[in-house]
């Protein structure tokens, strides 16, 4: 299946984009050198000024892709930008995902043991510790960032009640 040029545009540039819009910033690249800087700002302002008015014009809230969607989870968003990633970034993201459900795995196992042994006079185990060594530097920024993402998405929920 062919990819068409619009499908890689996102919900919000659908909003504001034309066909038009789109055409021009096709054609920059065969203009004359000398009018591309002007095409180009040209396409951007149209840009703006679409943005400007549509947020003066209208009362609706830019939520997801379907826009209907309400963010529950960093997962949420995740799922939202996939699309939009080289594989490269999507393979990474899986990898830092696979981390994630692991280390919920031995984070599940570590506390049952603690339940056992609530006497032990060990250090208590952290997963994630674990986890990270098996990480590239890179991956380890990554899964540090989503780390703290999902705890303070975590937290929040505990203190709304929620689990």
């Amino acid at each position: 299946m062919e990819e068409k040029p619009t499908d890689k545009l996102t919900p919000f540039d659908k909003l504001i984009s034309s066909s038009d819009l789109q055409l021009m910033k096709l054609i920059i690249p065969y203009t004359p050198l000398s009018n591309q800087h002007i095409l180009a700002i040209f396409v951007r302002f149209l840009e703006l000024h679409r943005t400007i008015n549509f947020f003066q014009h209208s009362q609706q809230n830019i939520h997801t892709q379907t826009f209907e969607k309400s963010f529950s989870s960093p997962l949420d968003i995740v799922d939202e930008i996939r699309p939009y990633l080289s594989e490269e970034e999507k393979n990474s993201l899986d990898s830092i995902l696979n981390v994630f459900n692991m280390m919920q795995m031995l984070q599940a196992m570590a506390k049952m043991t603690s339940q056992n042994d609530e006497q032990s006079d060990t250090a208590a185990f952290d997963p994630k510790d674990m986890v990270k060594e098996m990480l590239t530097p890179e991956q380890q920024e990554m899964f540090q960032m989503y780390s703290t993402m999902f705890q303070e998405n975590n937290n929040s929920n505990n203190e709304k009640g929620e689990h």
